[in-house]
């Protein structure tokens, strides 16, 4: 059984996920809150299922692209916890889960994510999302507003938090589907315990890092 961390954006959330797939996961959407409310939800929703911390196979952390703060909350937890019990820590991207979890909702077709990574610019990725699966299409990357809109072609789905600044862009061309809705840490689990089956390169424990793709800049105070 794999636990699940998301906490790249304004939603913090815990999922639980086996072979079988998703279990469940709770979630809470405001900003903020994720030092306070991390491990009071982790606590919740193990208990709920009856699961004691030594039953955990692996822990699996969204990795960004996504809010600075957010992401180091969530590795630094996840580590803890990693490291506490002796189990795998497996680092899964913010976006393949996003991608995932739109296939889940029935999702299919083009399906492109631009998250606002401030100063104006997006985080930006694009995937191929059918039954089977997703596949990316556009590797993860920084571009500025035009940059994101250039490439949405006709009959792409695309998820923001930043809808208005999209919405008068190429409004019959591409619809909206709302960015946080799709943030739930059970899919980030099922991608974690994929990676594990598969057996690929686990992070080390002392050396994994969010995927930051920025450099952080610190607002001056006024």
């Amino acid at each position: 059984m794999v636990l699940g961390i998301e906490t790249s954006s304004a939603v913090c959330s815990v999922g639980l996920a086996n072979d079988t797939g998703p279990i469940d996961c709770i979630s809470m959407s405001e900003s903020h809150i994720h030092s306070e409310k991390l491990q009071v939800l982790t606590n919740q929703l193990l208990e709920q299922h009856g699961v004691a911390f030594g039953q955990l196979d692996a822990v699996a952390i969204s990795a960004g692209p996504g809010s600075f703060t957010g992401l180091r909350i969530g590795m630094s937890s996840a580590k803890g916890l990693a490291f506490g019990l002796g189990i795998p820590l497996v680092s899964v991207s913010t976006f393949d889960a996003v991608a995932e979890r739109w296939k889940q909702t029935g999702g299919r077709g083009v399906f492109s994510i631009a998250v606002d990574a401030k100063q104006g610019e997006f985080y930006t990725a694009r995937y191929q999302v059918n039954s089977d699966g997703w596949q990316r299409l556009l590797e993860i990357s920084v571009a500025p507003l035009e940059g994101v809109a250039k490439h949405l072609v006709p009959g792409t789905t695309l998820t923001t938090d930043r809808v208005e600044l999209f919405a008068d862009v190429k409004p019959r061309e591409f619809s909206f589907v709302d960015y946080a809705s799709l943030m739930r840490a059970d899919v980030v689990a099922v991608e974690g315990l994929r990676q594990l089956r598969r057996g690929g390169n686990l992070p080390d424990l002392a050396s994994a890092e969010p995927m930051y793709l920025k450099e952080f800049v610190v607002k001056p105070a006024c």
